[in-house]
């Protein structure tokens, strides 16, 4: 199968609260991807790259060891990020990350292979095409209370959305894109999160075995919204396919 483009990574500069001025980067979604359906069974996930032969997401204690600012709070597949299909491109990878006592000033610029300008693949044979790079930013949060509270914290960039609809986690201010950033200055306890590798599906998501779907229900790699609205299969609150409602909704 022919592979989509697929990669975020980022730049850092800063200057430290004692002077220091230091720069840094991360390739982690750059340097691992997941990779489009085949014609006889799904994508896999994070196990490829296409300038990379030996795939890796490096260390993760080490980039915060380089990038002291940054504090890995996710990493992560990100459900229904993916290209659907009857055979769906492996799930893409999400990174969250809280921004930590980065002094007098910090600076962050995201690559993304998508650009803005969309996938260049459609799919194949009926399948979906791999959704955007996907970078947000959450700006003046109160993550910092949140934590002082206990409370857990979002991990990618869709709980991110999803936890400011229902109010757990405030921001003064969100910005979202879905190719290259500018430089963006950032503060104690913004958040940041990049999700990248969301590959192309093949075939038509209707004929999408429902065995598959229980599957994916179950490891959390699609939603069971996303099994009723994209593959006209409904699923019980325990994850079961109700096969006679979906065949009627097929």
């Amino acid at each position: 199968m022919a592979q989509d483009a697929a990669g975020i990574g980022y730049g850092l500069s800063g200057v430290m609260a004692d002077g220091f001025r230091w720069a840094g980067g991360d390739m982690s979604l750059i340097t691992c991807w997941s990779c489009s359906a085949f014609p006889y069974r799904d994508g896999d996930i994070a196990g490829y790259c296409t300038p990379n032969p030996a795939a890796d997401q490096g260390e993760t204690e080490l980039g915060e060891f380089l990038q002291p600012t940054n504090l890995n709070i996710g990493k992560k597949l990100v459900p229904d990020y993916c290209g659907h299909g009857k055979f769906r491109g492996g799930n893409g990878i999400g990174i969250c990350q809280l921004i930590v006592d980065p002094g007098q000033a910090l600076t962050i610029a995201t690559f993304a292979a998508t650009g803005g300008m969309g996938r260049a693949a459609i799919g194949m044979c009926g399948g979906y095409p791999g959704p955007n790079d996907v970078v947000v930013l959450a700006h003046d949060t109160n993550m910092r209370q949140l934590l002082k509270e206990g409370k857990t914290y979002p991990r990618d960039f869709v709980e991110i959305r999803e936890w400011l609809k229902e109010g757990n986690l405030k921001a003064g201010s969100v910005e979202a894109f879905k190719g290259p950033t500018p430089n963006i200055p950032c503060k104690d306890g913004d958040l940041y999160a990049t999700a990248s590798a969301a590959m192309g599906g093949w075939g038509d998501v209707l004929e999408r075995d429902y065995g598959l779907i229980e599957n994916d229900v179950k490891y959390n790699r699609i939603t069971p919204y996303t099994a009723k609205t994209v593959y006209g299969v409904v699923v019980d609150e325990n994850g079961k396919v109700e096969v006679a409602k979906s065949d009627e909704l097929r």
